[in-house]
């Protein structure tokens, strides 16, 4: 299960509560599902308030585009240049933990593919793209084996 510790690793820069207990049940990509525990990820949408009431206890900000002021002052943000780049880097990190651990709980990927797709800011390195594709495939195949074959990410 990813960590404070690991996304804080991949994001230094972050504001509101420091809690190494946090534990992120889901990646929340796409606001039309709900993200229990989840670290919201603002790569199609801003609307952090609305990640919030779906579940999401902290997010992955991108540094350049203004916080709504209503956002918790305890609620963390963790800022990056490149969400995708961060994102990215973030999988990768997950597979890797994969690779030397097992856990009975896995953070779940919360998305339609098709609307990410769909939605993606065009902006986005497409060689990035691909490979968070292929990092939330092996994700996806990884806890599908783990759960016998459930489909929900």
């Amino acid at each position: 299960m990813l960590t404070f510790q690991d996304v804080s690793t991949v994001c230094p820069n972050f504001r509101g509560a420091k809690d190494e207990q946090i534990r992120f049940h889901s990646l929340l990509l796409d606001l039309s599902l709900n993200g229990e525990k989840g670290l919201f990820i603002a790569l199609t949408s801003f609307d952090i308030l609305k990640a919030i009431e779906q579940g999401a206890i902290a997010a992955m900000w991108p540094s350049n585009q203004p916080l709504p002021a209503a956002v918790p002052t305890l609620f963390p943000v963790f800022f990056v240049e490149r969400v995708d780049e961060a994102l990215l880097t973030l999988l990768k990190t997950y597979l890797q933990k994969l690779n030397k651990e097992e856990w009975e709980q896995m953070t779940n990927i919360v998305f339609t593919k098709d609307k990410l797709l769909n939605d993606w800011i065009k902006t986005y390195d497409r060689a990035i793209k691909k490979e968070i594709f292929r990092c939330i495939t092996k994700l996806q195949q990884h806890i599908n084996r783990k759960k016998g074959g459930d489909k929900r990410c």
